[in-house]
């Protein structure tokens, strides 16, 4: 997915810059995405995405990270909530996405791959609003189960 993501950004002419806890592994990753390393205190990110799962800890634990958030406009956090990263975006001003604003998309998204692939005709039981149903469904049932815990 990195490969792609970068090549579509690319061609949109956006820079494409790839940082990390691990610098060595990072500088490999770049290399085979064919983008550079971002380089600290000589760039800014318009749009920082963040992969670790590092957000829900505070953020000066992650190498690196609040280098790269400095002066950035939006940042996109795969983790489903973010705890640190929402509190520093909100302070800094920030436009913070969390993991969950994916999450539903991309589950129905993948659920309605699954049901067409399984042979499940979507559009007689209700098409898009059939699989957001049973994800509702599902996500209240999880709720009333953990309410007792």
């Amino acid at each position: 997915r990195a490969k792609r993501c970068s090549a579509v950004l690319r061609r949109m002419d956006i820079e494409v810059r790839i940082t990390g806890r691990r610098l060595d592994a990072a500088a490999a990753r770049a290399n085979a995405l064919g983008v550079a390393m971002y380089r600290p205190n000589k760039e800014q990110a318009q749009l920082f995405v963040n992969a670790a799962p590092v957000t829900d800890r505070p953020l000066t634990e992650a190498p690196n990270l609040l280098e790269a958030l400095e002066g950035c406009a939006v940042v996109f956090d795969h983790e489903l909530d973010g705890h640190y990263l929402r509190e520093h975006c909100a302070q800094h001003g920030v436009v913070h996405i969390p993991g969950l604003a994916m999450y539903w998309p991309q589950m129905s998204a993948q659920w309605r791959l699954f049901l067409a692939e399984a042979g499940v005709p979507l559009p007689e039981l209700g098409g898009d609003d059939y699989v957001a149903t049973l994800l509702a469904k599902a996500a209240a049932m999880v709720e009333r189960r953990t309410d007792f815990c």
